[in-house]
């Protein structure tokens, strides 16, 4: 009887323990982190732009001051950076990934846009050249500070014998600084190597206004005839691909000059024009023996909100 009451008061302490576990701030905060991010990284597949750089900026003020979640607001900044690439706002892509690397420097992740690793790769090197760059500053200072201590010993008097004199010792010759100066030539090196660097990775010059994101395309053509549709690009701001509402993909040029070409992949469809900003853009275009004008406008972060597509520029019907 009394082995049965033990069997049971164990099998009570096992199940008191195991559930205090599960309900530990450390196990669901770990759990909390993951739908976070995966949360954050599913409103970004989605387009809802906005809505990701919300929850991820939010995410990061709560658990950045955790020294354990090093890794997860690492991931954090990066997903921001991401978000950033994809609408066009360059200054805060560079500024995310200098706080992914800043945070957590062995980060890593597989990225599938080559441009975007492009970008994290350069900043990464960046990060590591400045951090290297500040690890030899204190290297220095702390040698300095070394040496000081070592003159100021050497240079103190010490306290004659009156009982015996001692004959009078020559000063000894300064050292020459060799380990300062050398410190230094490390310095200006990196420095040189950092500018040298930089210079040699400046991005080509590209036109002014970015086209990449979602478009919603109004076009009416000779006949009478208009309608309205989606179309999204993506690549760099100079040429990539494209892909309309209905499925149907394409190319895109945009020249230095901010002149605009999208050719269809398997139909004569070409749309022609100027880019006027990063939201406004308009021209004509040319379908076999039918033809018109267009102008596109920029959907913002969030999804849009007009109706359904109608219908995109056809061949007239043969009366």
């Amino acid at each position: 009887m009394r082995n049965v009451i033990r069997l049971r008061k164990l099998a009570i302490l096992t199940m008191v323990l195991f559930g205090w576990f599960c309900l530990s701030p450390n196990f669901s905060f770990a759990r909390q982190d993951e739908d976070v991010l995966l949360k954050a990284r599913r409103l970004y597949q989605q387009g809802y732009y906005d809505d990701a750089i919300t929850l991820l900026n939010e995410y990061i003020k709560k658990i950045k001051t955790v020294a354990e979640q090093k890794r997860n607001v690492a991931k954090a900044f990066y997903q921001l950076a991401k978000v950033y690439f994809t609408v066009g706002e360059d200054n805060k892509v560079k500024e995310n990934l200098n706080k992914v690397f800043e945070t957590y420097p062995d980060f890593q992740t597989e990225e599938t846009d080559l441009e975007f690793k492009e970008r994290v790769d350069k900043v990464k090197k960046e990060v590591k050249v400045k951090a290297k760059v500040k690890e030899e500053k204190v290297k220095i200072k702390v040698k300095v500070k070394e040496e000081e201590k070592v003159k100021v010993k050497e240079e103190k008097p010490k306290p004659e014998k009156k009982v015996i004199p001692k004959p009078v010792k020559k000063k000894k010759k300064k050292k020459f600084p060799i380990l300062l100066v050398l410190g230094g030539l490390v310095v200006v090196g990196a420095v040189l190597y950092f500018l040298v660097f930089n210079k040699k990775d400046e991005a080509p010059k590209e036109p002014d206004y970015d086209i990449r994101g979602t478009w919603e395309i109004n076009w009416s053509d000779i006949h009478g005839s208009s309608g309205n549709y989606n179309m999204t690009f993506s690549g760099t701001k100079t040429g990539g691909s494209m892909l309309d509402e209905f499925g149907d993909p394409g190319t895109y040029t945009v020249s230095l000059t901010n002149t605009v070409v999208i050719q269809y992949t398997y139909e004569t469809l070409t749309f022609t024009g100027t880019m006027y900003s990063n939201h406004n853009m308009g021209g004509n275009w040319t379908y076999s023996t039918n033809s018109g004008t267009w102008n596109g406008i920029k959907i913002s972060a969030k999804k849009s909100d007009r109706q359904n597509a109608t219908s995109r520029p056809s061949q007239p019907r043969q009366h």
